[in-house]
């Protein structure tokens, strides 16, 4: 093995490293930021439901709101659990690429690996994307409902 090689096998397993410190901080900031907002809003929704109740108000602006706010929440825990598996599979595929460059041992399985990666990768950025799109449209819903409830009284 050359020093090239030793060079990018030292970087592989430094991109490792970071990769499972990703696995930890993909629970980080913007997901926070979506479970927190997502469950105030949803203790507000609810809250305002009891309010409201007994009166005659949009009932279905509350009832989309409480639907949003839950489909943001649930679809941003599972895209934390699928970043994860994602993260795991990057790991085992770059493992896969120092044992080749090492010359230890040939794997076939390191496409196949990277296409579930891929997969996984993939589902993690939509449902991270339907989590945002439900806390925004379940925003938009509460604020009209609001207006519209103001306007009323």
């Amino acid at each position: 093995m050359n020093i090239k090689d030793e060079e990018y096998i030292s970087n592989l397993k430094k991109y490792i490293e970071k990769t499972e410190e990703s696995v930890k901080h993909s629970l980080g900031k913007f997901d926070v930021l979506i479970i927190s907002l997502s469950s105030g809003s949803l203790i507000l929704t609810i809250s305002l439901f009891k309010t409201y109740f007994s009166r005659e108000f949009n009932k279905e602006l509350l009832v989309t709101s409480l639907i949003l706010f839950s489909v943001a929440l649930i679809a941003n825990l599972l895209s934390l659990v699928i970043g994860f598996i994602t993260n795991k599979y990057d790991i085992k595929v770059t493992k896969i690429i120092i044992k080749e460059i090492e010359q230890k041992e040939t794997i076939d399985k390191k496409e196949k690996l990277q296409g579930r990666q891929n997969d996984f990768n993939f589902l993690a950025k939509l449902l991270k994307a339907i989590s945002l799109i439900g806390l925004i449209a379940g925003i938009i819903a509460l604020i009209t409902f609001i207006i519209s409830t103001i306007e009323t009284y």
